[in-house]
């Protein structure tokens, strides 16, 4: 989604500089606007930014929002990750550290030693990417992340008890569906291949809770059908909406 961000509105004399960026990016590019046609930007920025929104497909991402508020306490954050045996991704190690626990299941975690390292990501920036990349992290229903940026409260679906058997089956059909598909020395290109053609062939796309998302007035998975949102689905139930997808592969 491409809009004007109101907070990059500056004043060249006789043009106005917009700020076109993509939405949840940092890319984009500025335009100039002529003062003498537009005299007032606002209202053309509520404008365009209103047909942008309006013209969006619907998609089957949940809504998950970062709440920044003061934690009730900050004693018992975790500074060390919890080990696993299920991989963990991420482009820094802030990422990775967040991933780790995200699959540990930690309830509290001390991002002070990551946030204060030089070139670190923002804090909300990593909390995302550690969730979108790491798909034997269990469900989390919400954030609570310290106005510093040094701590976050996590609170995940499920019990700490389903949620590890959930992986432990997960990442067995994993194991299974790669032994049967993928063969010494495949290429990269024909391994990708063969894993798409497994998914499409053993699942079908899950349209009863895409459509009960969308009439969701909270933007959340419908109550039961979390797994259409997770690997579980595509893998264990053979359905899921496209997040269930793409953590299947």
């Amino acid at each position: 989604v491409a809009e004007i961000d109101e907070e990059y509105l500056g004043d060249t004399g006789d043009c106005w500089r917009l700020a076109l960026t993509g939405k949840g990016t940092r890319l984009g590019d500025f335009l100039w606007v002529n003062k003498a046609a537009v005299p007032d930007p606002a209202p053309l920025i509520a404008e365009f930014n209103a047909a942008a929104r309006a013209a969006v497909q619907p998609t089957g991402e949940q809504s998950l929002t970062i709440a920044r508020e003061a934690l009730d306490t900050v004693e018992g954050a975790m500074t060390t990750a919890p080990a696993t045996e299920y991989p963990v991704f991420g482009s820094s190690p802030m990422v990775r550290y967040l991933g780790q626990h995200f699959i540990g299941q930690s309830r509290l975690i001390d991002l002070s030693e990551y946030t204060s390292a030089l070139g670190a990501p923002d804090p909300a920036d990593a909390i995302d990417e550690a969730i979108v990349q790491n798909p034997y992290a269990p469900r989390i229903t919400s954030l609570n992340l310290s106005p510093d940026g040094t701590r976050l409260s996590v609170t995940y679906a499920g019990t700490p008890t389903e949620s590890a058997a959930t992986q432990a089956a997960v990442s067995a059909k994993v194991d299974e569906v790669v032994s049967s598909v993928v063969a010494d020395g495949m290429s990269d290109a024909d391994t990708a291949i063969a894993l798409n053609d497994w998914i499409i062939a053993n699942a079908d796309y899950d349209s009863e809770s895409f459509d009960l998302l969308l009439a969701s007035p909270d933007g959340r998975a419908p109550e039961g059908r979390e797994y259409a949102w997770s690997a579980e689905g595509v893998l264990l139930r053979g359905t899921g909406v496209c997040g269930s997808y793409a953590d299947a592969f």
